[in-house]
């Protein structure tokens, strides 16, 4: 029952006739077209905020010694603040 004499030639006539030739194609074809329009919102998101990339806390960690000066000021502000948590390399 479609036909671009029904419909027309025109945009709107030719989106009429393809939902009624074949409307799973169209709508396919929507869905897609939304899907990367999505990724593609995602992906420049993602590069602003690095909300979805998976990074650790700290890419270098910082070693003193238990001499060195720094380490007094760091434990004074421990001692008022709280210590951060703390990991361990030790094998059992």
């Amino acid at each position: 029952m479609t036909s671009p004499e029904k419909y027309g030639t025109g945009p709107i006539g030719l989106l009429k006739n393809a939902w009624g030739e074949s409307s799973e194609v169209v709508l396919t074809t929507g869905i897609a077209l939304f899907s990367l329009g999505m990724m593609f919102y995602k992906f420049h998101e993602n590069k602003e905020t690095e909300l979805y990339t998976n990074k650790p806390y700290k890419q270098h960690y910082t070693v003193y010694r238990p001499d060195d000066p720094r380490i007094e000021r760091l434990r004074q502000e421990w001692f008022k603040n709280g210590a951060p948590p703390m990991t361990s390399a030790k094998l059992d």
